[in-house]
């Protein structure tokens, strides 16, 4: 079954360096031939064959999340410096973003989308100020706070 897939996924494909996705569906244990073009229409085709659909949902999914970090150079600079990681003065922000994927340390990769879902999420929130003189944050009253976030959040 085929499923949608974004143009951002057909711009990423296009646009990163076709080694550093062999090496990612490598990663994935799925190889793509070196004689092989790589193109959105054979990487459609390709994650469709796989059998299993949680591998193919998850591969979707981490394509997607590495052009989401693509977008934002100021993240992939900030992950490079932090972690040593080397670039070429030709590499694409995709490629950018796939080096730090495959990167011998993966909290690099962790980190840097962990960095993106702050900034994109942060400037989602909305601030309503509740003006109150009432507020007694004693010790009693955060522990009593603490105990029923952990029964809420318990899984």
């Amino acid at each position: 079954m085929k499923y949608h897939r974004s143009h951002n996924f057909d711009k990423f494909i296009n646009v990163a360096n076709a080694d550093f996705l062999r090496q990612y569906f490598k990663l994935k244990n799925h190889n793509i031939p070196s004689s092989q073009e790589i193109t959105p229409d054979y990487v459609h085709k390709f994650i469709d064959s796989i059998q299993k659909e949680d591998d193919r949902l998850d591969i979707e999914d981490e394509l997607l999340c590495l052009n989401d970090i693509s977008d934002r150079t100021d993240i992939l600079e900030e992950t490079e410096g932090q972690f040593n990681i080397k670039i070429e003065d030709n590499d694409s922000a995709e490629t950018r973003a796939l080096r730090i994927f495959l990167y011998k340390d993966s909290d690099a990769f962790d980190q840097a989308y962990d960095h993106y879902l702050c900034i994109v999420r942060g400037e989602r929130i909305n601030y309503y100020p509740l003006p109150s003189d009432t507020f007694n944050f004693n010790d009693s009253i955060l522990n009593k706070f603490k105990e029923e976030m952990q029964a809420h959040l318990k899984v």
